[in-house]
């Protein structure tokens, strides 16, 4: 997906990773261990594979391996996954979180709604891979799908949501 757009857009393309419950090593939550991530795999191979496009850049995050920040024009952005954060307050807890060191003004974390909170927008993306047996259990179902989200810089916001099956 990344090598694809690459290679259509020739435009810059910085990538950021986030660990999340998905990619813990063991089958029980109970006995995984923070740190304990096939996450690290993944990464190995995305930058073994994309080294030679010259157009990827891979960001580092700064403050944990969970927790992503990104600019966009006057905007912080901060990319999670979802398992520590709750919809309705997750801006705010980053942002008590990070003591003033960035000032959060929308978060990306998983699965597909959208909704304002507080002056800014909490934006739930998808899943590639769409429900999994955990999520069918609890009777959840998505199709496979991910969002691109256009910022402006005249404060403008254009989401798209694509259903990749």
């Amino acid at each position: 997906f990344i090598y694809n757009i690459a290679a259509e857009t020739k435009l810059p393309i910085d990538v950021y990773e986030v660990d999340g419950n998905h990619d813990r090593i063991t089958i029980k939550k109970e006995e995984a261990l923070t740190g304990d991530s096939f996450n690290y795999i993944i990464d190995a191979m995305l930058r073994m594979r994309l080294r030679e496009v010259k157009n990827v850049k891979f960001i580092e995050n700064t403050y944990r391996p969970d927790i992503a920040i990104m600019k966009v024009y006057n905007k912080t952005i901060a990319l999670v996954h979802g398992h520590h954060d709750k919809k309705n307050n997750a801006r705010n807890n980053l942002n008590d979180f990070l003591r003033g060191e960035e000032y959060i003004d929308i978060v990306h974390m998983g699965h597909y709604h959208q909704f304002e909170v507080n002056r800014g927008n909490c934006i739930i993306n998808g899943s590639v891979k769409g429900s999994d047996n955990y999520s069918l259990d609890l009777r959840y179902s998505s199709k496979p799908q991910q969002m691109i989200v256009v910022y402006g810089d005249d404060e403008e916001e254009v989401i798209h949501r694509i259903t990749l099956k």
